[in-house]
């Protein structure tokens, strides 16, 4: 319900903000208080505590509040005036945005697909079908509701992927004129209250074997750890040995799984002296994809066989000379396929309550120290030649990987440094 107020009652004061202990409220000048409720001086509690946020908020509600009275439209209910409504009032005036799967899908196909390796891929499109039961959502003004319906069915870890995966699209619709540029993008914050487990826990008779160092990632063993390692292999796996020759590779190369999994003959010079990294194994797509280092102009990496590399591609040539050997066959397989990333974990870590695998079993014997993942022969390499005076520079040129890297994770100072030249 609104008043027209008198015209000379225009000019006599301000509608103000007060603190009340800690709490805000609006005062009306007193003419006005006067004219319309009859009281010397009336008070409008906004309900919200004095913090500078919400003094912001009950500022812009006096001068609503001021300009209504100047413009004859005061609610003399003062029910306008309420935070809440004034939030409501705001809601209504919003413009409306795309549709989440039909922007999302927009740049997935633009953004993602062209770039992306085909088991990234799959993880994107994961997020895309789960956005179909709300595929008709506004993007912004549902995002509560997008954020609890992803949740509902996916881990506490695929809904915060899923969520940045929102936050990026907005944001490139925004560059690209999609959307307003000024369009609030929520689903960083939103992120934030999605409770539940960061990562999936290792199986538990591998968390027994941890020791207490928390960040284990970039550790390696030793030479004599992976002698052993390599020889346990040996009595893993159908055929007896496929797994040993694979580790092998593994600590001999540093390369990553991927890589070797998807080594070919062909990829391989006849003297067994070189080899060219053109390709890695998607364990998700199941086929060949570029190197990881592709998107950074790398398509192939060469890498020098030591004699042990050597003597290793002799065995494994030699074992099939029973049949003839095509190029594109590939090095490490079981019946003509890939080897398994999946099936080279579990004779890794072995199954809970059914089989010891490598690692545990060596522990037990007291032969290696602690479980570190199948990705520390990537590491073991790295650090043995970092160890034996190989360049970082040498060493990321071996692996595929920059020298920032290996700065980073593995190179550190000693605690007896001295200086070794002078002028």
């Amino acid at each position: 319900m609104t008043i027209k107020t008198p015209t000379r009652t225009k000019t006599t004061g301000q509608v103000t903000v007060q603190v009340d202990g800690n709490m805000l409220r609006l005062q009306f000048p007193s003419k006005i208080s006067k004219a319309i409720w009859k009281t010397k001086q009336k008070y409008k509690t906004l309900g919200i505590s004095n913090t500078p946020a919400n003094m912001a908020k009950a500022q812009q509600i006096a001068a609503i509040a001021q300009m209504d009275i100047l413009n004859d439209s005061l609610d003399i209910t003062l029910e306008k005036y309420n935070p809440l409504s004034l939030e409501k009032t705001r809601e209504k005036v919003k413009p409306d945005y795309p549709k989440v799967l039909d922007l999302c899908t927009q740049y997935f196909e633009v953004m993602k697909k062209p770039n992306c390796a085909p088991g990234t891929q799959v993880r994107y499109k994961s997020y895309l079908r789960s956005m179909e039961q709300f595929a008709d959502a506004d993007i912004i003004k549902d995002a509560l509701k997008i954020r609890d319906s992803i949740r509902a069915v996916k881990t506490a870890n695929e809904t915060r992927r899923a969520l940045d995966f929102i936050f990026s699209t907005i944001e490139w619709a925004k560059r690209n004129e999609l959307i307003l540029k000024n369009a609030e993008n929520p689903y960083k914050e939103l992120k934030q209250d999605v409770l539940g487990k960061e990562k999936q826990q290792k199986p538990k008779h591998i968390r027994e074997l941890l020791d207490d160092k928390e960040d284990n990632d970039y550790r390696g063993y030793s030479h004599d750890e992976a002698r052993a390692i390599i020889e346990k292999a040996a009595h893993h796996g159908r055929p007896h040995g496929v797994y040993k020759d694979l580790i092998e590779f593994l600590f001999l190369t540093g390369c990553r799984t991927g890589e070797a999994i998807g080594l070919r003959w062909e990829d391989v010079t006849e003297n067994f002296g070189q080899i060219t990294f053109r390709h890695s194994y998607c364990r998700v797509s199941k086929e060949l994809k570029d190197l990881k280092t592709a998107n950074a102009g790398n398509t192939s990496r060469k890498f020098p066989c030591g004699e042990k590399l050597k003597q290793l591609f002799r065995k494994i040539y030699e074992s099939k000379t029973n049949y003839f050997l095509d190029g594109k066959d590939f090095v490490f397989h079981r019946n003509g396929s890939p080897i398994s990333a999946i099936s080279l974990y579990f004779v890794w870590v072995g199954y809970e309550n059914k089989s010891a695998g490598i690692v545990e079993t060596l522990i037990k014997e007291g032969k290696v120290k602690t479980y570190l993942k199948p990705y520390a022969t990537r590491h073991s390499f790295i650090t043995w030649q970092l160890k034996a005076g190989q360049t970082p520079a040498n060493v990321a040129k071996l692996v595929g990987n920059s020298p920032e890297m290996i700065y980073k994770h593995y190179v550190s100072a000693d605690d007896d440094a001295k200086v070794v030249f002078e002028i």
